[in-house]
């Protein structure tokens, strides 16, 4: 149960961070059912935290890893090629500081650095997505969640968008705030997020920005195993400079999660969305672009030794080398569990982009990426866990230039004190 314990708030912590990073206005909706979902895992968690240090009434769980990466394409390219054996060390802390009962202060902490062997210019410190401090409070039939989340990364959410750059990164800061209001039958929720993204080199300096975000939704129950209703939301995404344009999003949908039995959920949303472009500095004026969003996220346990989950979908979302990026997506991965503490993990992944708007490359690009892989973790000790990876990676684009194939190995020991 303890380590069960642990996962479940590690887990919360990481999916909320993720869920609140992104800056189009659609993904906040993701934010608000994920964050319900990590809000209910925390309160959870925090009747039975295991931790290793207490401080007064907070309890601290504090661990570290060490990887050993060797990656046969580190900059992403086939015509200039570069090999690396990366170390990446990191430390990890989770706290929770209860307030009364219910109310709690919490924060997660994943910082790390890659060091390269060879290619030093690529050195970096990182912040995991899921870093972040907030506030859980229950009011009556009303909840409310302060956060704030950081996070300084070196593999882009977009990234099959990116070729020939081995130094690319990008800080961001989302604070907000979202409401939860209980009314039996159904769950109304309305949240706002702000975010300041910097890119960490200057050459994409030009994708600095700041975003505000609205959503809302309303979730009612039509059974104990079926919720579901419509999610609205509205923001605005501002640059630095004016190489892009700024833009107003807006989008209306309805989802659903169901629980369609003990061992399979399924999670459906669907909706319109739609850009509205200011006028770029030069005069130019992007087209203004409305479409449809769509994803589905299904997980299934086939029994006690082999359990699967899906997430597939399209989206459209700011793009890098243009202002959007129109992605159809599928992300299946099969678990294992045939041999006592050793944990066997399968993934394939598939990505077709299509940039929209000012391009800032010779052409609009058009790519497919596929890739694939495989890990293996073993607790050689209680507190020990090693893990062995291996992910393969190939873009095509229409610009041949941009097409690539990666190689990644990677070595992991996670120990908590």
């Amino acid at each position: 149960m303890k380590d069960q314990s642990v996962t479940a708030y590690w887990l919360a912590s990481v999916c909320l961070g993720l869920s609140v990073s992104t800056a189009a206005a659609q993904e906040a909706l993701r934010s608000s059912i994920a964050g319900e979902e990590a809000s209910a895992q925390r309160r959870r968690a925090l009747e039975d935290q295991p931790a290793n240090l207490k401080l007064g009434p907070a309890s601290l769980l504090i661990g570290a890893s060490m990887s050993l990466e060797l990656n046969d394409n580190v900059n992403y390219s086939d015509q200039l090629r570069q090999n690396d054996l990366i170390f990446r060390p990191a430390l990890n802390v989770i706290a929770a500081v209860p307030l009364t009962d219910e109310n709690a202060l919490f924060g997660t902490l994943d910082l790390g650095y890659a060091k390269y062997l060879r290619y030093s210019q690529y050195d970096r410190l990182l912040i995991a997505p899921g870093t972040q401090l907030g506030l859980d409070m229950y009011v009556k039939d009303f909840h409310f969640n302060v956060h704030d989340d950081i996070a300084v990364t070196d593999v882009p959410v977009a990234q099959g968008t990116i070729s020939g750059a081995g130094n690319y990164g990008e800080f961001s800061n989302t604070a907000g705030l979202t409401a939860d209001w209980d009314l039996n039958k159904v769950i109304a929720t309305v949240g706002f997020d702000h975010q300041n993204s910097i890119a960490t080199v200057s050459s994409f300096s030009y994708l600095n920005r700041r975003s505000e975000n609205f959503f809302g939704r309303a979730a009612y129950e039509f059974s104990s195993s079926l919720t579901g209703g419509p999610e609205a939301s509205a923001g605005f995404t501002a640059y630095d400079q004016h190489v892009l344009s700024d833009s107003l999003n807006y989008s209306f949908g309805a989802f659903a999660n169901w629980q369609l039995s003990s061992h399979i959920s399924i999670h459906p949303r669907a909706g319109f969305t739609a850009f509205v472009f200011s006028q770029g500095a030069n005069g130019q004026v992007t087209p203004n672009s409305s479409s449809y969003y769509m994803s589905l996220e299904m997980s299934h346990k086939l029994n006690d030794f082999v359990s699967y989950a899906v997430d597939a979908g399209r989206q459209i979302r700011l793009g890098i080398n243009s202002e959007l990026i129109d992605l159809w997506y599928a992300h299946p991965r099969i678990e294992w569990r045939v041999i006592d503490q050793v944990g066997l993990g399968t993934h394939l992944a598939f990505e077709n982009g299509t940039d929209s708007g000012t391009s800032l490359l010779v052409a609009s690009e058009r790519y497919t990426l596929l890739g694939g892989g495989i890990n293996v973790t073993y607790r050689l000790m209680e507190k020990l866990l090693v893990g062995l990876d291996y992910d393969y990676t190939v873009k095509s684009s229409n610009i041949s230039e941009r097409n690539y194939h990666q190689n990644k190995i990677q070595l992991r020991f996670q120990y908590t004190f």
